[in-house]
């Protein structure tokens, strides 16, 4: 029989050089698998905000934030927004479409649901594309977009500095081989 021996050692005892690449290493292997769930929350919250009802479980967000030409946040669903002003209800549908994930890689259909003046309930008249609501809408909705895309960038721009990546290495309380290799626990 044979016995092998390695040293371990946690990431403090690794010398400077071997710590600077393993920072990078987990800053280039790093999925962000967290992205997804907490912007999914923050959009629904700006939803919420805006007093646009999210209507279904179709509700989905699409990004990709990779510093790319084509990158961005899409959202996809059906939504409702009441016009207390105009007694109108607007329902909004929202579909990704492309191969791209941008604000603008989209198509939107608006319906508003009405009483008219003689006190007839329209249900479900489309909103013609150059109606000044609509482009409203539209334009409403890409600025969500770019504002989820903004908060994603800044959410990876934090998990990817030095002292969050050390923090989150010894929360877990990772060790390492001397070259810096992760020890998986033989």
């Amino acid at each position: 029989m044979k016995t092998i021996t390695q040293k371990i050692y946690t990431f403090d005892e690794l010398d400077k050089d071997t710590q600077a690449n393993v920072i990078q290493a987990w800053r280039e292997g790093n999925d962000y698998l967290f992205l997804n769930e907490v912007l999914t929350e923050y959009a629904k919250e700006l939803f919420d905000n805006h007093n646009i009802e999210i209507l279904n479980d179709d509700f989905r967000l699409y990004y990709s934030l990779s510093y790319s030409q084509g990158d961005g946040v899409c959202i996809d669903g059906h939504f409702e927004v009441l016009d207390s002003d105009n007694n109108v209800t607007y329902n909004i549908y929202r579909r990704q479409r492309g191969g791209y994930t941008h604000e603008h890689s989209h198509e939107i259909s608006i319906y508003r649901d009405y009483t008219d003046n003689e006190g007839n309930f329209i249900q479900d008249e489309e909103v013609d594309c150059k109606d000044k609501k609509f482009i409203e809408t539209d334009d409403f909705l890409i600025e969500l977009c770019q504002k989820i895309e903004r908060y994603g960038y800044s959410l990876i721009e934090s998990e990817n500095e030095d002292k969050t990546i050390i923090e989150n290495i010894k929360s877990n309380e990772y060790e390492f081989f001397k070259d810096g290799t992760i020890y998986t626990g033989l």
